[in-house]
């Protein structure tokens, strides 16, 4: 499934809640971008994937026959975001 077109920037937010009060499962914490909030920096895909349970009622599977970290960047820097390379880190 791609990424819902209804994700708005207060469910990027709500997202950001759930992953510092829960985390982000190892296989998801993201190998090379992350959107960096303040001083903390979260994986883009778990943080898309985590902010469509807001949106459209239901965490996003990832599969990356459906969307990819570049997909996932242009969806949250078209919210005002930034993202960051791991090699700025």
């Amino acid at each position: 499934m791609s990424i819902s077109k209804k994700i708005e920037r207060s469910h990027i937010l709500r997202a950001i809640i759930h992953i510092d009060k829960f985390g982000s499962p190892i296989k998801n914490q993201g190998r090379n971008y992350f959107l960096k909030v303040g001083t903390i920096q979260y994986p883009v895909i778990y943080t898309i994937c985590v902010a469509n349970i807001y949106a459209e009622g239901f965490f996003l599977v990832h599969d990356a026959s459906d969307f990819n970290s570049l997909q996932a960047i242009n969806h949250l820097e078209n919210l005002g975001y930034e993202i960051i390379e791991r090699k700025s880190l």
